[in-house]
């Protein structure tokens, strides 16, 4: 029951945890349990982002509300589309060690999205994802070491079908 869900969330987000923040927000992006609304689902967001984790409370609250914050404003959700600043709220999740905000990074580099265009920044992003077990960076990694993936004149990725083998198998399994 998704309106019981959001009630509950909203009743956990009053009191503080920032996962139940999240939660809220992600109710309100969707329209689970409460109708769609994306500017609010942002302003939660972003409400998530404020609370800094203590000993007793887990980061992934915190460092998710920073990464959804970075969607909306990558794509105008509730908010003015701003590259720049969700660039920002992505380095603040990644820094985190939130696998789909180091996947997010990689992508904006490998495309020049919000940052300059860099192979070598998107491989590291990418190399971290994979590392917090992130499915898609495995894949992308695996691609990219079918061919190698150079940046201008330098070599990124050596060719290594092996390990690229080796990491499809490991994202299908």
């Amino acid at each position: 029951n998704y309106e019981k869900a959001f009630k509950l969330y909203l009743k956990a987000a009053e009191l503080g945890n920032a996962s139940a923040i999240t939660n809220v927000a992600l109710c309100y992006r969707l329209g689970k349990g409460v109708a769609q609304n994306y500017y609010k689902a942002f302003e939660y967001y972003k409400k998530s982002t404020l609370i800094k984790p203590s000993e007793n409370q887990e980061q992934k609250g915190f460092a998710k509300g920073f990464n959804k914050m970075a969607e909306c404003l990558m794509n105008g959700m509730g908010v003015e589309k701003n590259c720049e600043e969700a660039i920002k709220c992505y380095k603040q999740s990644a820094e985190q060690g939130d696998p789909a905000a180091l996947l997010a990074l990689g992508n904006c580099y490998n495309e020049g999205i919000g940052v300059p265009k860099s192979i070598k920044d998107a491989y590291q992003q990418y190399k971290k994802a994979a590392s917090k077990g992130h499915v898609n960076a495995w894949y992308i990694l695996g691609e990219w070491l079918l061919d190698g993936k150079t940046d201008g004149d330098e070599i990124i990725v050596e060719k290594d079908v092996k390990k690229a083998f080796s990491l499809f198998k490991k994202a299908a399994d």
